[in-house]
């Protein structure tokens, strides 16, 4: 119901991270005895399936604790085990709940159209996406095109979400709505925290996937194969064009949100983020980094060293012509790969 109306994701946001955040301050007190730690996330929301269905969802990157003390510095963090199962249900039944009241506060009846956009195509393109229908054409209202060992399935689903879905712990679903929460990255591991950043902000297409058959339809290779057996989706040149429409998102609509105490105005948000402002002052010569672990500065000042750095660039890299512009594309990126290696040595300095 919310996919063209921004204000409702956000509301819809809202609720399932409320859920998130009481679930952890009661671990939290139950555990620690905390009983006002500030917790923090970091979602993006996503519009599309593998198959490039219209499915909005959100990635949540959630602090596996929480922050006990008024300073905010590593100490102050309380790192909570794993949730189990029955965690996770309990954040699913109380997302539910705060999902259900807000629409009855809205006036939206479960029975509503799934697309509330002003431009008529726009909403018809998103419907046929969400029920896995051609939307134009002489095919139009057919369902997609598969190709695969297909087999029928019990609990077929049209979007394909059930499809893909496997039983795996902390994996929940209840009233439509689903909740995997099984996935965990170590403090220090930056390159997996990284890798599973790069995948929860993948974008919708991936052309490797993309394939021209013999008869000049296109062919998209599924992530993972349904289990009705289904490998591709088969589609026309032109309905390629009409399931990417509906995932572009709605314009001013940010797609990447910060929550608690790494939202933006959190007034902690500077000294559990190596380079927020407060930690960045921290580091100037004179001061301590609040982000240090053993006392010594763990945040890169790159605006101040860049700043040094133009400062000290050869005066004849302000010359014009292509040579000069050559050699001033060369001098920013050594100047680029000494702040990245700067960086690379201090990046496991207090990311608690």
């Amino acid at each position: 119901m919310c996919l063209e109306r921004a204000r409702l994701t956000s509301e819809v946001l809202r609720c399932f991270l409320r859920s998130i955040f009481a679930d952890q301050r009661r671990r939290a007190r139950a555990l620690f005895g905390i009983r006002k730690g500030e917790c923090g996330a970091v979602t993006f929301i996503q519009r599309f399936g593998s198959a490039l269905n219209l499915t909005p969802h959100f990635h949540t990157l959630v602090l596996d604790g929480v922050y006990a003390g008024p300073s905010h510095r590593p100490g102050d963090f309380a790192a909570l085990p794993p949730p189990q199962t029955e965690d996770v249900a309990r954040v699913l039944a109380g997302t539910a709940k705060r999902i259900l009241r807000l629409l009855e506060r809205r006036g939206i009846d479960e029975e509503a159209e799934p697309i509330a956009c002003d431009d008529p195509l726009m909403a018809m393109l998103g419907a046929a996406s969400i029920h896995s229908r051609i939307a134009l054409g002489p095919e139009a209202g057919q369902p997609w095109r598969r190709l695969g060992d297909r087999v029928e399935s019990i609990e077929e689903d049209e979007s394909g979400v059930e499809l893909q879905a496997t039983a795996s712990p902390r994996c929940v679903r209840q009233g439509g709505m689903s909740l995997h929460a099984d996935v965990a990255v170590p403090a220090r591991d930056r390159q997996r925290l990284e890798r599973l950043c790069r995948y929860v902000a993948r974008p919708p297409l991936a052309l490797g996937r993309l394939e021209a058959l013999a008869d000049g339809r296109l062919a998209y290779r599924l992530k993972t194969p349904w289990r009705d057996g289904t490998t591709h989706v088969v589609m026309e040149r032109r309905e390629l064009l009409e399931r990417l429409a509906p995932l572009i998102p709605p314009p001013r609509a940010h797609q990447v949100r910060y929550h608690g105490i790494l939202a933006p105005c959190a007034s902690g948000r500077d000294y559990v983020v190596p380079a927020g402002a407060g930690a960045m002052k921290a580091a100037r010569p004179g001061s301590s980094s609040p982000c240090s672990v053993d006392g010594s500065s763990g945040v890169v000042d790159a605006g101040g060293e860049f700043d040094t750095l133009v400062a000290s660039a050869p005066s004849d890299l302000r010359d014009e012509g292509c040579e000069s512009l050559a050699r001033r594309m060369a001098w920013a990126d050594s100047t680029e790969a000494r702040l990245r290696g700067r960086r690379a040595s201090l990046s496991g300095v207090g990311s608690g």
